[in-house]
């Protein structure tokens, strides 16, 4: 079930923030939250909500890219339900959304992501930060892998089997398109097996370079050159439809870690969250995937044992050591020539 309070808090939370940042939400998006704010016995909250919605334009999207509010336009003004003939319906994990299957409605954060690069690129006084941007984009993608879908009711979205869709399995295709385009420097795509989620360095380093400082260029600069578009490291290789290999045997490992430790300790304030993703890439990759590229075990023990005499007190030692062990006495999980799926 969702949390509905932290539903609410993130919807309260968002416009305090667009009334400081002059953004906008759509009216489909706000109507439920007032809904149950009112059912709550929170009438102030949700006449708040529902003013909000009533001084917003139908549409948040302003610009004059055709194709753009053209996908503005079918994402706002949609019928109840969606036409079988409707060019944007879709496959949806695998079930076939039918004309009974309502459109999911998206997370307010989109449009609060919006404004908040809109307030850095006018240089506004008290503008937030380009790490702040960068995490606001980050936390609506996982919002939406874990959020069910609802529709503008505030219904559950179901698939043909009968069971609830995330929000990023229920979005149609012309929706997902949408949401890449509007999440500036971020891409998402939905494939066989797997829907990739990118992050364009190059967009937050121009970003960086203008509005931003040093640290913010040695961060987009470091996740560049470690990262495949931050969807998985370096030291990682794309198999199959459902995920990556770990190599082992060639120190990238080693390398990658190298590198963001040393950002973390120059910077330890800077960018948390994603210095810590990078840190349990390592974590995951040593100590619980375990999905080596090569058929080569020695070779994957030269790997471990390299990582261990470079970084002998790393908080992930004593893990890596006891799987060394294990894969040594062929009591672990590892799997050579790995493919996922």
């Amino acid at each position: 079930m969702i949390n509905r309070n932290k539903s609410i808090a993130l919807v309260l939370l968002s416009v305090t923030l667009c009334g400081f940042l002059s953004c906008t939400f759509p009216r489909a998006e706000t109507k439920y939250q007032a809904k149950v704010l009112r059912d709550q016995g929170r009438i102030a909250d949700a006449e708040r909500v529902e003013q909000q919605a009533q001084n917003a334009p139908a549409v948040l999207i302003t610009t004059e890219d055709p194709l753009q509010n053209a996908l503005s336009k079918d994402r706002y003004d949609f019928p109840e339900y969606s036409h079988p003939d409707h060019p944007d319906l879709t496959s949806v994990a695998g079930n076939v959304r039918t004309m009974k299957t309502p459109r999911a409605v998206l997370p307010p954060s989109v449009g609060a992501y919006e404004a908040i690069l809109r307030q850095i690129e006018l240089r506004g006084k008290g503008a937030p930060s380009v790490e702040a941007l960068y995490l606001a984009g980050h936390q609506t993608i996982i919002q939406m892998r874990r959020q069910y879908a609802e529709d503008d009711q505030g219904h559950r979205i179901k698939s043909e089997g009968h069971y609830d869709l995330l929000l990023m399995d229920a979005l149609t295709d012309a929706q997902l398109q949408e949401v890449s385009i509007r999440l500036k420097g971020f891409h998402i795509e939905r494939g066989p097996g797997v829907t990739h989620i990118q992050t364009d360095p190059e967009f937050f380093l121009n970003l960086a370079t203008k509005y931003g400082g040093v640290t913010d260029q040695q961060y987009f600069e470091l996740l560049r050159a470690t990262t495949h578009e931050e969807e998985y490291p370096i030291f990682e290789t794309w198999v199959s439809d459902y995920g990556t290999c770990v190599e082992y045997e060639h120190g990238g490992i080693g390398d990658f870690y190298s590198k963001w430790n040393d950002f973390r300790q120059k910077h330890p304030q800077a960018y948390q969250q994603g210095v810590s993703w990078r840190m349990t890439e390592v974590e995951s990759a040593l100590t619980e995937r375990l999905c080596a590229c090569g058929n080569d075990q020695a070779a994957v023990i030269q790997g471990f044992q390299k990582f261990l005499y470079e970084f002998p007190h790393s908080d992930i030692s004593e893990k890596v050591t006891a799987v060394l062990h294990d894969i040594e006495a062929g009591k672990s999980s590892l799997r050579l020539n790995c493919s996922p799926g």
